[in-house]
């Protein structure tokens, strides 16, 4: 039972990796450091209520996005981390904490269908896996705090979400979230949201800003600023160690 138990516990953390027989097993599961510095053009919001929406449009980065998921996955699995599972509207569940065993069992999910035999024509069940892996992260949201530059308290990993009829994308499913240290949930929240593209590439995909105050989000990071965009420049490092994400940003004036 135990042997079977850490073959799926292994496949969940891992996904489709490669061996390093050069790396002890217990530091190569690790997670490590990550450092990117982010340009990102984004839309301007002209909306009329209390979220702010800001799009996108161009990124340069210096390193790519599919090692900073790898690493978070494996804090969220190496027992040095607080993970939290969802409520019904998918929301960080506080009062649902996690050790990695319990968050093997509650990414797991498993279906069964009906399938014709075509040699004998008879019906038969087959039992298919829809467990969240890795492979299965196509969104990635970091929350921070409004003010005092931007302080990630917590990272959310989920799926996009696409009308069945249409195609059409409708937001974002979270599966489980990282709490980090030294940041706390406040009543002004922003969200950082990467998500896969056509080519199974993450990305920087929007700012979302929620807030019940006169507080703007991440303008100490605004570079450039015109009528429709702004540019918004900031390093990106996850510090495993300590269990926290910093966003610093890139001290430059504002062009008028």
């Amino acid at each position: 039972m135990r042997i079977a138990f850490a073959l799926i516990c292994f496949s969940i953390i891992n996904g489709c990796t490669t061996s390093n027989e050069s790396i002890p097993d217990d530091e190569l599961h690790r997670p490590a450091d990550y450092q990117n510095r982010l340009n990102l053009t984004v839309s301007l919001d002209n909306e009329a209520d209390n979220k702010e929406y800001h799009k996108v449009l161009a990124y340069e980065s210096e390193r790519d996005f599919e090692n900073f998921v790898d690493q978070l996955w494996k804090l969220a699995f190496s027992g040095d981390s607080k993970v939290y599972g969802v409520n019904y509207l998918g929301e960080f569940d506080s009062e649902n904490k996690m050790d990695p065993s319990m968050l093997v069992e509650s990414l797991k999910q498993f279906d069964t269908i009906s399938v014709e035999d075509l040699m004998t024509g008879e019906i038969k069940d087959s039992v298919i896996d829809l467990s969240f892996s890795i492979k299965d992260v196509s969104a990635l949201s970091i929350f921070f705090n409004c003010g005092d530059g931007m302080s990630p308290y917590a990272v959310g990993f989920g799926k996009q979400v696409f009308d069945m009829e249409t195609g059409d994308y409708r937001g974002i499913a979270n599966k489980f979230f990282i709490q980090l240290d030294g940041q706390s949930e406040s009543d002004c929240k922003q969200r950082l949201s990467f998500e896969s593209d056509s080519t199974g590439l993450m990305r920087p995909s929007h700012f979302a800003h929620y807030y019940n105050s006169e507080s703007k989000p991440f303008q100490e990071s605004v570079i450039t600023k015109n009528e429709t965009t702004m540019t918004v420049e900031f390093d990106l490092i996850l510090d495993s160690k300590g269990n926290r994400i910093l966003m610093k940003s890139i001290a430059k004036e504002v062009e008028a």
